[in-house]
């Protein structure tokens, strides 16, 4: 397989010949966000790539704060249209994501790379370097009647072919190694303890979410009742450039409680705010969405 940056071309991980034990951490401190404490921000004031300090135009990420002079950029990634166009919102709220902090399969340890690598490559059967859905669909029916000894139901079909298009960010009908590797990440950090998903945010992507929660607490004592947090995620998302497909954002809170605490909140949204980092805008994009009991 060849594994794509994040954008698409050249390896992003090398890895050693011997596969480690899948590693588990445990929630074993108890890690919060203060509400009250201001995200300390700050910015890297050279040039990620020539690592000079002149003070032509730059761009800077909306996540780390690190900036690159437009030149330097527009250099490197000539003939990227996605990466080209996604630099174009750094002037705006939504903002612009660095190539380091948009690779979320930095998140991941060797091992949990090194399975989705092995993964990817079940499903390309045909070792082109991306998944069609035709391959997809194969693979999941040949998994369902190894596993379950049935039939893959056409209703189970829709659900995986919906599942498909989730991934399928770019809608080209094919599945890329970078939107493989993204859901995946998401999925994994899903399953990571939450404080160590917490201490991957950045203060500005803290300061982000939490000035919109401020603004929304009418109490002054960091607490939201459903409606007002619904709100919070909806503001939120539109404020990194992104909606949701029906105009339901509810579905985005992922926590059931009727009063929900800031601790509560940042600690149930923060894989939610990390997959917002993904230089996508509009409908399509990787938040996780609370599941239908």
């Amino acid at each position: 397989m060849a594994c794509g940056s994040s954008v698409g071309g050249g390896k992003v991980f090398s890895l050693s010949g011997q596969r480690r034990k899948p590693y588990v951490p445990r929630d074993e401190e108890y890690y919060t966000i203060m509400y009250d404490e201001e995200p300390r921000i700050t910015t890297d004031v050279t040039c990620t790539i020539c690592k000079g300090f002149e003070r032509s135009a730059k761009i800077q990420c909306r996540v780390c704060g690190r900036n690159c002079h437009t030149n330097c950029f527009e250099r490197r990634y000539r003939g990227d249209e996605q990466a080209m166009e996604a630099s174009k919102r750094a002037d705006t709220e939504a903002g612009w994501t660095c190539a380091d902090c948009e690779n979320l399969g930095q998140l991941l340890d060797e091992y949990e790379t090194s399975m989705l690598m092995d993964k990817f490559d079940e499903y390309d059967s045909d070792q082109s370097t991306q998944i069609t859905v035709e391959e997809y669909i194969e693979f999941q029916k040949d998994l369902c009647l190894e596993s379950e000894g049935i039939e893959m139901s056409k209703e189970r079909e829709e659900e995986e072919r919906e599942l498909f298009g989730n991934i399928d960010i770019s809608g080209d009908g094919a599945i890329n190694w970078w939107e493989f590797l993204t859901a995946k990440s998401i999925h994994f950090l899903n399953k990571k303890p939450k404080s160590y998903v917490l201490k991957q945010l950045t203060p500005r992507e803290i300061k982000r979410i939490r000035d919109i929660f401020k603004a929304n607490d009418m109490s002054y004592h960091g607490v939201l009742d459903r409606e007002e947090a619904v709100k919070v995620m909806k503001e939120w998302m539109n404020s990194v450039g992104l909606e949701s497909p029906d105009g339901d954002y509810s579905k985005y809170l992922l926590t059931s409680s009727c009063v929900i605490p800031w601790d509560t909140f940042i600690r149930e949204h923060a894989v939610t705010i990390i997959a917002a980092r993904i230089n996508n805008v509009g409908k399509q994009h990787f938040l996780p969405v609370k599941r239908k009991s």
